[in-house]
């Protein structure tokens, strides 16, 4: 493997172990992220990922064979009942009806305002077709944003994308590098009349965990937070009422800590993430229940 392999990996290991953790979400379960995305989406040197692997099953081992049970918090206990909303606070709209297999009705990057204005770089999302309304959600990975916001019955597509920062036509990899001030969002466009934005919101909210602001389960960065952007005042007025029905529900034991900003210029993802959940399907599943996202919602919603 080379003289490069132990200790570059080593290193990978040791940025990720002291990094800020994810809530029921080890180390190593970390580690395996980053690798994982290494993988998928930058050129890692090959001796650099198995030497990594190797680590993080000895890792792991150790880590299972000797460590102390960890004290489970409300959230993240198995015996814990959701609560109902507080008496007489708001609440959340019904959830809308959902089709698993849902595809977009049509292609994202037929949206794009025009070719990317420089070389390499993503292209401008269009504003939506008429007769559809758009929103915009932050919330971890688009894989999996975008995967819940499709199976929604009314909604045209969902778009990954990029949002946020002030530099133009950004890349997937200089917004994980974290300099550009993007998040990774999508944009949902949807007939008004088949499913609401209130709506749209019930679903946001049982897919994310609003009380973590530094990312989102395993992944860890300002450019996985979550935001909710608004288009308009109503939306905004809608986005804050959601966001205090939440509060006052009574599943949370931590503050509600997910922003509302202005929507601004979005940016098409590359083609690779698109539709992701439905092209990928096996990698997506490994991904969504082994970044922690899965288990937290059906501990938290009861499904």
């Amino acid at each position: 493997m080379g003289a490069f392999g132990f200790p570059a990996g080593a290193h990978l290991l040791r940025r990720i172990r002291t990094s800020r953790p994810s809530r029921g979400i080890p180390w190593w379960g970390r580690a395996l992220d980053r690798t994982m995305d290494l993988t998928m989406h930058h050129r890692t040197p090959l001796n650099l990922l198995l030497v990594t692997a190797v680590l993080l099953l000895v890792a792991g081992c150790r880590a299972g064979a000797s460590a102390e049970p960890a004290e489970r918090s409300p959230a993240d206990s198995a015996e814990r009942a959701a609560p109902a909303a507080v008496a007489g606070g708001p609440e959340l709209a019904d959830l809308p009806s959902m089709t698993p297999t849902r595809r977009p009705e049509r292609e994202a990057h037929q949206l794009a305002a025009g070719p990317p204005p420089r070389a390499g770089g993503t292209p401008l999302l269009a504003p939506p077709p008429d007769g559809l309304a758009e929103a915009t959600f932050g919330g971890g990975c688009f894989w999996c944003t975008e995967s819940d916001m499709q199976r929604i019955d009314g909604v045209d597509i969902a778009i990954s994308g990029y949002t946020g920062g002030a530099e133009i036509s950004p890349t997937y990899r200089e917004v994980a590098g974290g300099a550009t001030g993007h998040v990774e969002a999508v944009r949902v466009f949807h007939d008004p009349a088949q499913v609401t934005y209130e709506q749209l919101l019930a679903v946001y909210w049982r897919h994310i965990d609003p009380t973590d602001d530094q990312g989102q389960f395993a992944d860890r960065g300002a450019h996985y937070r979550p935001v909710i952007y608004v288009h308009d005042e109503e939306q905004r007025r809608l986005a804050t009422a959601s966001r205090d029905a939440v509060a006052a529900s009574g599943r949370f034991d931590r503050p509600i800590v997910v922003a509302i900003e202005d929507a601004g210029d979005f940016w098409i993802a590359e083609e690779e993430h698109q539709n992701f959940y439905l092209e990928r399907p096996a990698h997506y599943e490994r991904y969504r229940r082994g970044s922690g996202r899965t288990r937290f919602i059906e501990r938290t919603w009861g499904r």
